[in-house]
């Protein structure tokens, strides 16, 4: 299997990249041949404490040993939920800061692993995938409607507590690709973008392969544009494109 890959991401409006809550993983840009591909985009919230480090924990694991089944996440959040605390127990916090701590981080999560000719996918939240073959968009997941982002998307905690509710909203996905398909993971307001301009009859992917091709700086330069025109809302972006070759 021999995938092109790309990706980049741009700091909400404002923010320093310090202050980035999204994260994904490889962080790998090139010509790839390997007989299996694990991807994963994550999106901390803002809300929680330390969403970052949370976020980056998931991404980097699914990209090392993929889980593409409930029981599989389950397993693998009660490991990561131990590090987490671990971690930030070691430090000593303002009160406020341990309660927001003890609350846990919050993260939408999603996870593509590619073998052969077959993929599976992972999720919970608004991290999108789109598999696009022959100039169409033949999958979007795991929303396909714009009006099903909202502001309170199911999220992972660090705090197992708070995810008795999310098993029953955890979505799989498994499929095919062939040399030609292009994969494309995002954060939720590049998927909204995304899908918008896919309803509207456009062809979106043309636009990524247009900017990354030209570089970083015009990545940058357009979403800011896009914010600046309302068409993107002001958040963390990340986009991960992937092609089959």
């Amino acid at each position: 299997m021999k995938l092109e890959i790309n990706n980049n991401y741009l700091v909400k409006d404002g923010n320093t990249n310090d202050e980035y809550e999204d994260s994904f993983a490889p962080k790998f840009i090139g010509i790839k041949e390997t007989k299996q591909f694990n991807v994963s985009v994550t999106d901390g919230a803002s809300e929680s404490s330390f969403a970052s480090d949370w976020a980056k924990m998931l991404a980097r694991s699914y990209a090392k040993t993929p889980f593409n089944d409930i029981d599989s996440l389950s397993n693998i959040i009660r490991n990561l939920s131990s590090r987490w605390f671990s971690v930030h127990s070691r430090t000593k916090y303002p009160w406020y800061v341990e309660e927001k701590i003890n609350k846990g981080a919050f993260s939408a999560f999603l996870g593509l692993s590619l073998i052969k000719n077959s993929y599976s996918a992972i999720a919970i939240g608004d991290c999108c995938l789109f598999q696009v073959r022959d100039n169409k968009l033949v999958k979007s997941f795991p929303i396909t409607e714009v009006e099903s982002f909202g502001n309170t998307p199911f999220l992972i905690s660090s705090n197992l507590v708070n995810n008795n509710h999310i098993w029953d909203n955890v979505r799989t996905l498994s499929s095919s690709f062939i040399s030609g398909d292009i994969f494309i993971l995002a954060s939720d307001a590049f998927s909204q973008w995304f899908l918008y301009e896919n309803i509207q009859g456009n062809e979106p992917w043309e636009t990524i392969f247009n900017m990354f091709s030209d570089g970083k700086s015009i990545f940058e330069e357009w979403i800011i544009s896009k914010r600046k025109n309302n068409e993107i809302k002001n958040d963390d972006i990340t986009v991960y494109l992937i092609k089959v070759l």
